[in-house]
């Protein structure tokens, strides 16, 4: 059937089990796309399979010769920080192809957030292809859609104040779980946690969510949370608070003394602007 591909799965206890694919993409991203994998016969249950597309890694090659291109006229110059930005970009597109490393860091999300409150959790890998350089990832087939389309759409029902509330609740634990390991505790955080990389669930009979963290592409592990990021943070926020621009220029790596100057002038010009605007018209401005 030129519709469907059928894959055989050995598991760790030794059972194989074979599973029907749809050529048909249920999601596609610049990196990937994602299909269901639907078990045959009744044996197991439904995977999702995540494929990298094809010719990226030649793509990747050519974007990494023109960073490094681009970075060759700008080492040396002290008066920017170019350099330092472009060899992030290019070690977050590495990153980003390194299914490896993402597949470590779905561990982590399982280690750390995964039941840390109730109904919060993180997808589980249960196997990588092929094993060196992994191009496909197989993971639990999650319920339930993403957390932005469960936004946008208009929740009725006798349900609807349960089925909020309980949203709620889900997004104000995960933020919280997310923000402890971050700041506080093992300094592991999913870097892109926008309501697309959030799958929600609920259950009117049993009138219970599940909040699934997906996609840690772009997570980050910091060794030690509380001197690399939580000083930062703070300096940033009480800085803001208190309109000082030195106070809050301590929550960044700036090695110029002209350029930090050149930052607490703009950004207490920033400030006396938005003193008579709105609340959000000031954040945006000190942002």
């Amino acid at each position: 059937n030129h519709d469907t591909v059928v894959l055989e799965l050995l598991a760790s206890d030794g059972q194989m089990s074979r599973y029907e694919i749809g050529q048909q993409a249920q999601a596609a991203a610049s990196i990937g796309q994602g299909h269901i994998m639907h078990a045959i016969g009744g044996h197991g249950r439904s995977l999702w399979l995540k494929v990298m597309r094809r010719f990226l890694g030649g793509r990747l090659e050519d974007e990494l010769v023109m960073l490094n291109t681009a970075m060759t006229g700008f080492r040396g110059n002290a008066t920017a920080g170019i350099e330092q930005a472009l060899a992030e970009i290019t070690r977050s597109i590495q990153l980003e192809l390194d299914w490896n490393c993402e597949r470590a860091f779905m561990d982590k999300g399982v280690k750390y957030y995964h039941e840390a409150l109730p109904g919060l959790r993180s997808a589980q890998v249960v196997q990588a292809l092929p094993q060196d350089r992994p191009v496909v990832l197989i993971m639990e087939n999650i319920e339930g859609g993403t957390l932005q389309s469960w936004i946008q759409r208009e929740v009725t029902g006798v349900d609807a104040p349960d089925e909020a509330c309980e949203g709620a609740r889900l997004l104000k634990a995960a933020f919280s779980v997310w923000s402890t390991e971050a700041l506080l505790r093992s300094g592991f955080f999913h870097g892109d946690p926008h309501a697309g990389n959030m799958m929600f669930h609920y259950s009117a009979e049993n009138k219970t969510g599940a909040l699934t963290f997906i996609d840690f592409g772009n997570s980050i592990d910091v060794d030690d949370p509380v001197s690399g990021l939580t000083k930062q943070v703070v300096f940033l926020v009480f800085g803001t608070l208190l309109k000082s621009p030195k106070l809050a220029l301590r929550a960044f790596r700036i090695q110029n003394e002209a350029t930090e100057c050149r930052l607490a002038c703009e950004l207490d010009e920033a400030w006396k602007k938005a003193e008579s605007a709105t609340w959000w018209q000031y954040g945006a401005a000190a942002a």
